[in-house]
């Protein structure tokens, strides 16, 4: 990765003589300048992306654009864990690729939202679709239909034990974790369920 930082330690080699960068110094000076603005460049396409796929691939930031507000990003984040989930259904999958998915899915959650994670800001919404991910690993039908519902609502209501200490966990995890704590209580219902039908 290229750091901005990078260049401070590299700018200290080159010294001025009398005012003036003579020669080799001239050339490093160029080239710092120039390593400087990709560093700079860097950074901002890094953040881009990741904010890209921390809005659950621009989804989390619908809500904003339609009633002003993020109330309801995390809906759409977890709209787009059911599509996906859907399609891995529909081609019928099994259940350790759904379980890849999800685990895949979850750890980019901690990744994207890293430059976000101070405060939870609403339109971070790949968690949901973490979460509901996590809810459907194996199943199919009304059970899957179930999970889903209830990892939303235990998300949402954070009554479910642990759930809301989750979420005031530091960081990333935080973030990610009261959603990966509610699909698991959405895939423990689903499961009960198939076990009864």
């Amino acid at each position: 990765m290229l750091h901005a930082s990078r260049f401070t330690l590299h700018t200290s080699r080159f010294t001025l003589h009398a005012g003036r960068a003579t020669g080799d110094d001239a050339r490093y000076s160029l080239l710092a300048t120039r390593y400087s603005l990709l560093a700079t460049r860097y950074s901002r396409l890094e953040t881009g992306l990741r904010r890209l796929i921390a809005a659950s691939l621009g989804l989390g930031l619908i809500p904003r654009r339609l009633w002003g507000s993020d109330a309801g990003a995390g809906t759409f984040g977890a709209v787009l864990g059911a599509g996906i989930a859907g399609v891995l259904l529909w081609l019928q999958v099994s259940w350790w690729l759904s379980l890849a998915l999800a685990a895949a899915v979850t750890a980019i959650a901690l990744w994207a939202a890293i430059p976000f994670a101070e405060g939870d800001p609403g339109w971070v919404s790949i968690d949901e679709t973490a979460g509901s991910l996590i809810a459907v690993i194996g199943l199919g039908g009304i059970p899957w239909v179930v999970a889903l519902v209830v990892a939303r609502l235990a998300d949402i209501i954070k009554v479910l034990p642990g759930v809301r200490a989750a979420e005031r966990l530091p960081g990333t995890v935080g973030i990610t974790a009261d959603d990966a704590l509610a699909g698991f209580y959405g895939l423990a219902v689903g499961w009960a369920l198939t076990a009864l039908l």
